[in-house]
């Protein structure tokens, strides 16, 4: 985590460092132009210590579209806008692609955005070409500033990684399906608050939307891609047609079927990889039912051992049910903590 924060630092430094010579820079023209059609979104997420802003892109369409990857600040379905002249409004979501990661907003008709994106389906990105991230990592722009701009290369295209074992896969809210084509970056842009950024070429052309955050499931390095505006295109008509797969929470919670199937205990959606343990569904009659399981329960240590995610809750009771078929669970139930033994069958 060290490794990866330094990083990000140096290369935000960077990016400042090339906005002070923007002027003399033939890129100059392009690069603000991008810039501003670029917005600031800001929502409330319904699982604490999850970033609750983001980036979002500006598209043609009336009423003005926007287009981002999905994330816990969308889920009240609204969020607030801001523009880079410091403009606000309130956008709506109006339809999710499970299959990509990405959702489109919609502004209110009286909003006139500052510049848009044109989304070329000609455009060819090509391994080795230079190129702008730009997105409001970490939250760093806020009323008329302009986003943060990393340069770098693309460095392949290539289908998204997936775990080696299909039922270790747990998918994450605005990341595409395992074995879709993004681009690879060689820039840092996995970082809080990118999602949703975008990747132009040196005119300012449009190659793709960044989405979340993501760890390869086999090395747990971080990701740093887009999703190629080839497949954005896709995506939006899917949306705008009402064929788009939409994501269902507690399908997601339960895909693996591993944990719920041995136990009855349910997990939230992994939404990143620091989504807190939460228990989201408990099946009546169930072990973990007859154990004293209760919706909304925070898991924070199996058999004595404290666990930060979902994810690290859900591989520590898996190895208990594996080693000798139970699980000592230290749940945060109101202020309050209370220890379970579960009990289930070897995963």
């Amino acid at each position: 985590m060290r490794v990866r924060s330094l990083a990000a630092c140096l290369g935000l430094l960077l990016c400042h460092a090339m906005a002070f010579g923007a002027t003399s820079s033939p890129d100059a023209e392009p690069l603000q132009r991008a810039q501003l059609a670029i917005a600031k979104l800001y929502g409330a997420g319904r699982v604490a210590g999850l970033e609750g802003y983001q980036t979002g892109g500006f598209f043609p369409g009336s009423p003005v579209l926007v287009v981002t990857a999905d994330s816990a600040a969308l889920d009240g379905g609204r969020v607030t806008l801001v523009d880079a002249y410091g403009e606000r409004c309130e956008a709506r979501v109006t339809g999710r692609d499970a299959s990509t990661g990405l959702v489109l907003l919609e502004c209110p008709e009286s909003y006139e955005a500052p510049s848009h994106f044109q989304l070329a389906e000609t455009v060819t990105p090509r391994p080795a070409q230079r190129v702008w991230a730009l997105s409001n990592c970490f939250g760093v722009a806020a009323g008329d500033e302009l986003v943060t701009v990393q340069r770098g290369r693309i460095a392949a295209l290539a289908p998204m990684p997936t775990a080696t074992d299909p039922e270790q896969y747990r998918p994450t809210l605005g990341v595409p399906e395992p074995g879709a084509t993004v681009l690879m970056l060689d820039a840092v842009t996995s970082n809080p608050g990118a999602a949703g950024g975008v990747v132009v070429d040196t005119d300012g052309v449009l190659l793709g939307v960044l989405g979340a955050e993501c760890q390869s499931p086999t090395t747990g390095a971080w990701i740093n891609y887009a999703l190629p505006v080839e497949a954005v295109n896709a995506a939006i008509e899917r949306i705008r047609a009402g064929s788009a797969p939409d994501r269902d929470p507690l399908r997601d919670a339960f895909r693996t079927g591993r944990l719920f199937a041995h136990s009855g205990l349910g997990l939230i959606p992994r939404i990143n990889a620091r989504t807190p343990a939460y228990v989201e569904r408990v099946e009546p009659g169930s072990p973990a039912d007859n154990a004293g399981c209760e919706p909304d329960d925070l898991i924070v240590a199996v058999d004595g051992a404290t666990v930060g995610a979902v994810d690290s809750a859900t591989a520590a009771i898996e190895r208990g049910f594996t080693r000798r078929q139970t699980a000592v669970l230290t749940l945060l139930r109101g202020e309050q903590l209370v220890t379970i033994t579960l009990r289930g069958d070897a995963p």
